[in-house]
């Protein structure tokens, strides 16, 4: 079993670059082996978990601020939870019997749609900065998370990946 199919945490530090066309820039995309979105963040704080199924939680992210923005997951409760800048924004259930499947594709800096990487659209791209970029193979507490804003503490295990300056 794959450490983030039960659990998951995805936070970093996102400095937007600018406002190209009007669209959302998206900053991680993942894809599953059968071509299924699993999760996508964009710039401005938009939260897809398990595309498809899902509301979509948004922040007014200025450009060249830094912000912080953080998804949490954890199967036995079914719970998705966004923050931004270490506070909740929304919560949302997922449905019953649907695990985080791990064998796909993630891309950096780009939407992608298809496993492997197919898919992508030239408008979709991130134009900005990620600092402290962390996946997490657990559902980290809102204590963790403001933590984490206010440059207290990160923690370190489950730290499925950890990119410091992107």
């Amino acid at each position: 079993m794959s450490p983030v199919s039960e659990a998951v945490s995805v936070c970093a530090w996102v400095k937007r670059g600018s406002n190209h066309l009007s669209n959302y820039q998206y900053w991680l995309s993942y894809v599953d082996q059968f071509n299924k979105t699993e999760l996508v963040i964009s710039d401005t704080g938009r939260f897809f978990l398990f595309k498809g199924f899902g509301s979509r939680h948004e922040t007014d992210l200025s450009v060249g601020e830094w912000h912080h923005l953080c998804l949490t997951w954890w199967y036995p409760s079914l719970t998705k939870i966004a923050y931004y800048d270490g506070l909740e924004i929304g919560s949302e259930n997922t449905r019953p019997g649907r695990k985080f499947r791990s064998s796909g594709t993630l891309m950096l800096g780009q939407l992608h749609k298809k496993y492997g990487g197919g898919g992508i659209k030239d408008y979709h791209f991130f134009g900005g900065e990620l600092l402290d970029f962390n996946i997490f193979s657990k559902q980290l507490t809102s204590g963790q998370i403001h933590e984490m804003y206010t440059g207290v503490d990160v923690p370190t295990t489950p730290r499925v990946l950890e990119l410091t300056v992107i």
